[in-house]
């Protein structure tokens, strides 16, 4: 007999102690997710999201390459951002995508409670190169409207500052 027909396919979920296939993503009963549950899903929007921004700044800079502004110092200031911003996207989307696809056998419901802190340190450092990703992206874009003009420039400082505290606030624990 192989050690998977030995364990059994139904574990006692911590939230309600409900029965739960030991791969469900969540119990049924009382929605409870696994650390694993929750890493995948997460796992699953970085990707999501990291792969959209990857298309918008990808088409920025063709965009940019195609102008004849593509030589001003402003423009290869907002350039140099978002490539850097690219680049740190891609390899945020290539390592959530990587370790969500090894971790996808896992049987969610029966990780211990160490695997389950590393999975989460690993996502912690994937959130954090994501929002600098995302900062390095945003000064572009401020970057680029000041070489359209000083108020373009000062309402997108506006709009960062606005977003700032918006983030702090719904963030706050």
């Amino acid at each position: 007999m192989t050690p998977d027909a030995e364990r059994p396919l139904c574990v006692p979920c911590p939230g309600c102690k409900r029965l739960v296939d030991r791969n469900a993503s969540e119990c049924p009963g009382c929605n409870y997710q696994p650390p694993a549950g929750r890493a995948e899903e997460l796992l699953g929007s970085l990707v999501t999201v990291g792969s959209i921004l990857i298309g918008f700044t990808l088409a920025s800079l063709v965009q940019i390459a195609a102008s004849d502004t593509r030589n001003d110092d402003l423009v290869q200031i907002a350039t140099g951002f978002w490539i850097v911003s690219s680049v740190l996207f891609m390899g945020v989307v290539t390592a959530a995508e990587a370790l969500r696809r090894r971790d996808h056998d896992r049987e969610r419901f029966l990780t211990t409670h160490e695997d389950g802190d590393v999975l989460w340190g690993r996502c912690e450092s994937l959130l954090t190169a994501f929002a600098v990703a995302l900062l390095l992206a945003a000064l572009g874009v401020i970057v680029l409207g000041f070489f359209f003009s000083t108020i373009h420039g000062v309402i997108g400082v506006i709009a960062a500052i606005l977003t700032f505290v918006l983030l702090v606030r719904v963030l706050r624990v």
